[in-house]
């Protein structure tokens, strides 16, 4: 496995038992909020470069997901491609 994610590199992260959301900008001076999925192994986050994963853990994503979604909708602004954090 690659090395852990920082997270402190997110604007927000919402972290489950296995499976996680990080909230970050596209690129710099752009506030478009890019979404990346993060997997646990041994008490480390990392990036998920797969993107597979068990469907018992299905239910968790669903719900930070929902997490991730509900904050985008209460702190960020929408526009016709999605999400952006405000300045």
């Amino acid at each position: 496995m690659s090395n852990p994610a920082q997270l402190s590199e997110y604007r927000r992260t919402f972290l489950g038992s296995c499976l996680g959301i990080g909230l970050k900008e596209r690129g710099q001076g752009d506030n478009h909020v890019c979404i990346v999925i993060l997997t646990e192994d041994d008490e480390n986050w990392f990036v998920s470069r797969s993107g597979s994963f068990s469907s018992y853990w299905l239910p968790d994503l669903e719900e930070q997901i929902a997490a991730a979604k509900l904050w985008m909708e209460q702190n960020c602004t929408k526009d016709e491609w999605g999400y952006n954090f405000k300045p």
